[in-house]
């Protein structure tokens, strides 16, 4: 799980999928900072073989995007 090291970026993933240094990615869309950006590093995982999980991060909240997200990109 490549959660630190790449903190949901394509541009680490990308890396990281060439090295065969993870094998699957945990999806945190605040740090990249849009969806669309972590929808991109959740297809790139996805289309490498890779587990994808999502995080809310630290804390706790009633939103349930991240749960809809998870559940929408499964």
């Amino acid at each position: 799980m490549g959660d630190d090291l790449l903190v949901t970026n394509i541009t680490r993933i990308k890396k990281s999928i060439n090295e065969n240094s993870s094998n699957a990615v945990l999806l945190k869309p605040n740090p990249i900072g849009s969806l669309s950006e972590t929808s991109a590093a959740f297809k790139m995982a996805k289309d490498a073989g890779w587990g994808a999980v999502m995080s809310h991060r630290s804390g706790e909240t009633e939103d349930t995007t991240i749960a809809d997200l998870a559940v929408a990109w499964e």
